[in-house]
């Protein structure tokens, strides 16, 4: 049972009653800031000094700010200042001379200034690991100082109490004897836990980095069932290095140093608690200012006040995810190579009802807890088959791989982007298992080879529209069926035809011949280079603007308004809407980076968890960043970076849209169909006892080599959603049963598949291609594909606008 209203102030340490002092109201008037000791204790004895554990100010006070001030924080506080003497008014200093001072907590910022009503703050904990207690010696005097600063601000201080513990901290919960239910005449009781040390995380590359910084303490039923909000507040920078030149502020969607609220099992846990494979963590706010400000930053209010523009439905989350014995804590949190996060201090105010009604009409509703268990698992065995696949290719040359964006695959499902809303007109959450299963399309690399992709994608979209009922004439096009179509190179140029500019496969194939003619017809200069001669020169053998300007030409022709400059990407297509999606893989290769960055051109805006640097690309920079293949074509330059062919590792892209599926549509949307399409496996390849490769264009087809990846993509597909349900099909033009099929003047498999820029080759692919696709073994994949899919275009199946839950990792 709770204490009487006046008990804890006869029983703490010391307290304005004890010290028969007066409320003190501190106003400023014309100085910066004022401060006013208003109690003190007794010289501290020998025996308190050696044997106190924690130290703690609660204060009965309100805020009385000006009003131009409202948006700029509480401009009044409580401090405990150490004095040398109980006849001192001077704050002792150390042997550098700093005064002996320290924030408790700041007043809560009224709503209403006029209301003048008080509110208990419970201020920072200092425990053993503060400068409080180890600067403490036999004869100081602790005081407890009134502070406000800036012109007509006003911190009105009615009462306060001190505790102290001696010996060892003391396991607190909301209502034990010590910290007591409100009294009567508190409107709202406000507790606020301060961190009594920084926190500084720093991320070494794509993987979360966190660490628990503070927590409240163990929350009892009567507690959690009170809750009405919890906001964070923290002085706080990220830090990006060794990059120079950042800018003192950026928008939250662009910092990866951010802060989260987490559930603990207990006050000693060092992990946020998992329920069902989801992770127990809300988003406060990302850091946004790379240094402090005085007022710091205000997280966001997760309140149960229906009524606000407040985070309503995350509070009943929160309260129905806590347990008895669970805390509320903060994890400090940086992503990705260069950035920290470097908490000073905060603190997390957490209000409890004081309404007697509160318990019997607003206890937590039970929200249950999907059960996202084999996401994780599939997520983390993702991991595992692409650090495996990077491996495999690294064992066989000297180019380290590395993509950014796989490496932010977590297998954390965040509890604020499944736990679904309370409210009736709440839209679904982002990791919903309920929606419609996804069918994705992966478009390999192989120069003029890629005509050989459309050629399998026509017979599988020719058999879909008649499946559905189209006549000829009418088919079903590739961007209506495929929710998501990644690709490298001539896969990549494939992707945003089909994806980006809508074509259909008939207009793509002539849009192709086209492009291929205008960039391969004429080799650059006057010496006409072979691979080896252009590698050897450090030379190009074709003229990159030609594929520039031949992209321009499609991009005015099909694009949106005719407009040959057309974006990569479209602002109204975002992780809500069910619009087409397209990836095209590139490789950052910059002179100083230690190997080559994988990196995703996206047709959409992108889940606020990942990098999205290159959002401005236009459709002829994407086609030469993704298309620049060493001795074919120059490097692209853009600003400081500049790109590869994304053939150059990732020629088939399967495994790195497996991980943008995971950020768009989170790893629990059940999958479908997933196609791989092929341009051909080239001839064996041979290497040295080095695992090197002799000749450039052996290099050239080890790092192009898409049956790695293949490989890969087979052994992880079964563990996707919808289990059992045979989901991977890869179509790539087969020497096994090509090899005896001959087109044109006698040319036959082996001698196709070295070629990569004989545009005048495009027919014989395609005529082979089409035999390998009427043989009966290709014929039986082809129907048992198509066999698998669901009815319906998926614009038929799901709604326009399928609004998405936003958050951060």
């Amino acid at each position: 049972m709770p204490v009487a209203a006046d008990a804890i102030f006869e029983e703490a340490w010391i307290s304005t009653e004890k010290c028969k002092v007066d409320p003190l109201v501190v106003q400023v008037t014309e100085q910066d800031s004022v401060s006013q000791t208003w109690f003190t204790s007794q010289p501290l004895s020998r025996k308190f000094v050696s044997r106190v554990a924690e130290i703690q100010l609660c204060t009965d006070s309100h805020d009385q700010g000006a009003a131009a001030l409202a948006g700029a924080g509480s401009q009044t506080w409580f401090d405990i200042a150490i004095l040398p003497s109980a006849d001192s008014t001077e704050i002792k200093r150390s042997k550098s001379g700093r005064e002996m001072v320290w924030t408790s907590h700041f007043n809560q910022i009224s709503p209403d200034h006029s209301l003048n009503v008080p509110v208990r703050h419970f201020g920072t904990v200092f425990d053993r690991r503060a400068d409080l207690l180890a600067c403490l010696a036999e004869g100081d005097v602790l005081a407890i100082r009134v502070c406000a600063r800036r012109r007509g601000s006003v911190n009105t201080a009615t009462r306060a109490f001190v505790t102290a513990h001696l010996f060892t901290p003391q396991n607190w919960t909301l209502t034990n004897s010590t910290i007591p239910k409100h009294e009567a005449e508190i409107k709202d009781g406000v507790y606020t836990f301060s961190a009594t040390t920084s926190c500084l995380v720093r991320a070494e590359d794509s993987k979360v980095r966190s660490s628990i910084w503070m927590t409240s303490p163990a929350l009892d039923r009567a507690a959690i069932d009170q809750l009405e909000s919890v906001q964070l507040f923290t002085r706080s920078r990220f830090q990006r290095l060794p990059e120079e030149g950042v800018s003192p502020a950026i928008e939250a969607k662009d910092s990866f140093s951010w802060f989260d609220i987490v559930i603990l099992d207990s006050p000693s846990a060092t992990t946020p608690r998992i329920v069902n494979g989801v992770t127990l963590c809300w988003l406060s706010h990302q850091n946004v200012t790379n240094d402090f400000s005085r007022t710091g930053q205000a997280g966001q209010l997760f309140d149960i006040d229906e009524q606000k523009d407040v985070r309503c439905a995350e509070i009943q989350n929160i309260k129905s995810a806590l347990e008895e014995g669970n805390v509320l804590a903060v994890r400090v949190c940086a992503q990705y190579k260069g950035w920290e996060n470097y908490a000073k201090d905060g603190k997390l105010v957490v209000r409890i009802s004081n309404e007697i009604f509160y318990l019997a009409g607003k206890t937590a509703p039970a929200i249950p807890i999907p059960d996202y268990t084999q996401a994780t698992e599939t997520t983390k065995a993702l991991q595992q088959t692409v650090r495996k696949f990077y491996n495999a290719v690294e064992a066989r040359s000297d180019v380290v791989l590395r993509s950014q964006t796989t490496g932010a695959l977590s297998n954390e499902v965040r509890a604020d982007q499944v736990l679904t809303n309370p409210s009736p007109s709440a839209p679904p959450p982002s990791y919903s298992a309920s929606l419609r299963p996804l069918r994705v399309l992966s478009l390999d690399g192989g120069g003029v080879r890629g005509v050989s992709e459309l050629r399998s994608l026509k017979q599988i979209m020719d058999r879909v529209s008649a499946r559905e009922g189209r006549k000829p004439d009418n088919p079903i096009h590739p961007h209506q069926w495929f929710d998501m179509i990644a690709g490298t190179s001539t896969g990549g140029l494939i992707a945003m035809m089909l994806g980006r500019l809508k074509l259909s496969i008939a207009q793509c194939e002539a849009a192709y011949d086209k492009i291929s003619k205008q960039v391969f017809q004429y080799k650059k200069g006057w010496i006409k280079y072979n691979e080896g001669v252009a590698f050897a020169m450090g030379s190009y053998m074709y003229d990159a603007d030609k594929l520039a300007d031949a992209v321009r030409e499609i991009a005015g022709e099909f694009g949106v308004e005719k407009d040959r400059e057309m974006k990569l990407r479209d602002e109204q297509n975002t992780t809500d809407t069910e619009e087409c999606k397209v990836v095209v893989l590139t490789c950052r290769a910059n002179p100083t980076d230690d190997g080559k960055m994988g990196v995703h051109l996206r047709s959409y805006v992108s889940h606020p968890n990942v990098p999205d640097l290159y959002k401005d690309f236009t459709l002829w920079q994407a086609a030469r960043a993704t298309s620049a293949a060493p001795v074919y074509f120059e490097r692209l330059k853009v600003g400081d970076d500049e790109f590869i062919d994304g053939g150059m590792g990732f020629n088939n892209p399967v495994l790195e849209l497996f991980t943008e599926m995971n950020h768009v549509y989170g790893p629990a949307r059940p999958i479908e169909t997933v196609i791989s399409l092929g341009t051909g496996v080239p001839k064996d390849l041979r290497f040295s006892k080095t695992g090197v490769s002799t000749t450039i264009k052996e290099v050239i087809g080890m790092l192009t080599n898409s049956e790695t990846a293949h490989d890969a993509a087979k052994d992880i597909v079964p563990r996707f959603a919808l289990l059992g349900k045979e989901k991977y099909w890869r179509f790539n033009l087969s020497k096994a049963l090509s090899d005896g099929d001959v087109v044109g003047n006698g040319q036959k498999y082996e001698e196709l598949m070295t070629l990569m820029d004989d545009w005048s080759a495009i027919p014989l692919i395609r005529q082979l291609t089409d035999k390998w696709l009427a043989h009966p073994e290709t014929v039986q994949m082809l129907e048992r594909c198509v066999a698998s899919f669901s009815d319906g275009e998926k614009t038929d199946l799901v709604p326009p606008s399928v609004a998405l839950a936003k958050s951060h990792h």
